[in-house]
């Protein structure tokens, strides 16, 4: 697949005896966050069909790490992500000053204009609800695209980047430090801003208040230490805040359906099928 510093035919034309073919100028690419790719086969194969490079990823930190160094030309962000929100992405990307412009089109399952209001005070350029024809993303990629192309208002982009600021801020600290030692109170003086105002920008931004972002980060942390690590649940509990093993695993059932103890099982049991199956002798004689 080609790199996403592929060029951008969004950005750039070629002249004449540039040695780029008239398809590989008009080629956009595109970056799909998702972590059900098949639910996405179709789409994939009718935007490549109409030359759009598409890059599938789902990691949302890594992809927005890797999109600062070379931008694609927009993204399709999945609500349905659950290593990271969805909604944070989107806040993430639409304040980075390096990815102004890139236009950012959040799938939701979810009809309610409750949801897409949210999506777009989160920094979502579009909202589309799946599922979706094919030819309606394209329709309103392309829309996002031109409008990109005309974003000339400098002012209200400075604007917008300072209101999200802090929230950018906290979602960084959060993702790359110690969250045991974390709190709603020390995040925001560690950003310069007070209780009240930090809580209000995330509630804009996120739909959730910082403590809430914080409390699904810690157990989607712990998630991870139960299914790849070998430490008990009491050390994971700890590791990630929780003074109680008990209050960690009430929080933890309620999040994911699952005690921490069977969350555990349950994976460990899914990987040893997995490495049986791959084990297996072929029945081709």
């Amino acid at each position: 697949m080609t790199s996403p510093s592929a060029v951008s035919g969004a950005h750039a034309s070629q002249g004449e005896g540039s040695g780029f073919s008239a398809n590989t100028a008009i080629r956009s690419t595109l970056w799909l966050l998702t972590e059900r790719p098949a639910a996405f086969a179709d789409v994939v194969d009718e935007l490549r069909a109409q030359l759009f490079d598409v890059r599938e990823v789902c990691d949302g930190w890594t992809s927005y790490y890797e999109a600062l160094v070379s931008p694609p030309t927009a993204f399709v962000v999945d609500s349905a992500l659950r290593a990271m929100d969805a909604r944070a992405f989107c806040c993430l990307a639409s304040g980075a000053p390096r990815l102004r412009g890139v236009p950012v089109i959040y799938v939701d399952a979810e009809a309610a204009s409750e949801a897409r209001s949210r999506a777009l005070a989160s920094g979502a350029s579009d909202c589309i609800v799946f599922p979706f024809m094919p030819e309606e993303l394209i329709a309103r990629l392309r829309v996002q695209l031109r409008i990109a192309r005309g974003v000339t208002d400098q002012v209200e982009l400075e604007r917008a980047d300072r209101a999200s600021r802090s929230t950018r801020s906290v979602m960084t600290l959060i993702n790359g430090g110690r969250i045991a030692d974390m709190s709603a109170k020390a995040l925001a003086s560690a950003v310069g801003a007070s209780d009240r105002r930090l809580s209000r920008d995330f509630k804009d931004k996120l739909g959730v208040s910082v403590s809430e972002y914080l409390r699904r980060e810690k157990l989607a942390r712990a998630a991870w230490l139960l299914q790849h690590s070998g430490i008990s649940v009491t050390d994971v509990a700890h590791e990630v805040g929780f003074r109680s093993p008990c209050n960690f695993s009430v929080a933890f059932k309620k999040h994911t359906g699952l005690t921490p103890s069977k969350f555990r099982a349950r994976r460990q049991s899914r990987v040893a099928d997995k490495e049986e199956d791959g084990s297996s002798p072929s029945s081709d004689n």
